[in-house]
């Protein structure tokens, strides 16, 4: 579901994430449980590279970037998302266009909600078309986001590579 996420590769374009980082450029809540409404996108490719930089910030496939949702709510963003293009063009400052590969999650009245038909199910041959995140992903997120709340670890590294493969 979302993303094609495995241990896996099954192609030579297949993306591989080695690690999570959660960007200084994001908002950090104070618990995992509760709090503010929180949006986030975790970035694996931009132009089919999984090393780049826009705007002037450094990125790497497993760069996430976590916003409180009334930080970004006045953004206007034009790429048909809710909330995920705002908290992208925050860090950029411009929309995310069809040539990233990305995910979206959120946290909503206290609950982790791993959905995001602008991320998880965009059309950019490397998701099922399904808004849900796909387990493997949503698990290493999950890990990455818990360690650097609860001790400021902005680095997370899977027990193994994780690939986003194309379709």
């Amino acid at each position: 579901m979302g993303n094609n996420a495995s241990y896996h590769a099954t192609a030579d374009n297949a993306i591989a994430i080695s690690s999570f980082h959660v960007s200084c450029k994001s908002d950090k809540p104070k618990s995992y449980w509760s709090g503010d409404n929180l949006a986030g996108v975790v970035l694996y490719s931009k132009n089919g590279k999984t090393e780049w930089t826009c705007n002037g910030v450094k990125c790497r496939s497993g760069y996430i970037i976590l916003k409180t949702s009334k930080n970004v709510s006045h953004i206007t963003v034009y790429d048909g998302s809710a909330v995920h293009g705002k908290v992208y063009k925050s860090v950029f400052g411009s929309d995310p266009d069809s040539s990233i590969v990305r995910g979206g999650f959120a946290r909503v009245n206290g609950v982790w909600k791993y959905n995001s038909w602008s991320c998880n199910a965009a059309g950019n041959g490397y998701t099922d078309g399904k808004k849900q995140m796909n387990s493997i992903e949503e698990n290493a997120i999950k890990t990455a986001i818990q360690k650097w709340i609860s001790n400021g670890t902005q680095n997370t590294y899977p027990s193994s590579t994780i690939y986003i493969n194309p379709n």
